[in-house]
């Protein structure tokens, strides 16, 4: 009974230190945007991905222009100028659903669209 109640104690407190980190950041360069854009692009995702991302976080956000073009052209046939991707792997909640609790997921995508001198996510999400 005694293990019991350690544990139960244990688990509130691992989930709270599950949830206070940074985020690591990996900006490449790019030819269609400057650094401090993609910068903004990246805080947009930092303090909105709930909207789109409820059984975890991000661990890791990265800008690759091949990876963003490659990902871009299979996401729409008008590939338009103003939009970018960014990669990032995921850490998963102790409660997430179907996905395995307190795991790293590789290969999570934002799309994000510029609209005047703001970014907003359009879709985050898994992609093939």
């Amino acid at each position: 009974m005694n293990r019991a109640k350690w544990i139960l104690l244990l688990l509130p407190l691992l989930y709270l230190t599950s949830c206070f980190y940074s985020i690591d950041k990996n900006i490449g360069e790019s030819s269609e945007y400057s650094k401090e854009e993609i910068e903004d692009a990246v805080a947009v995702v930092e303090n909105n991905y709930k909207e789109f991302l409820t059984v975890g976080r991000p661990v890791t956000l990265i800008f690759d222009q091949a990876i963003s073009d490659r990902v871009l052209k299979n996401y729409s046939d008008d590939y338009k100028k103003d939009l970018i991707v960014l990669s990032s792997d995921i850490r998963t909640k102790l409660f997430s659903g179907a996905l395995s609790p307190l795991s790293i997921y590789k290969d999570y995508y934002w799309i994000l669209e510029k609209d005047k001198n703001s970014w907003r996510i359009i879709q985050g999400n898994f992609l093939n």
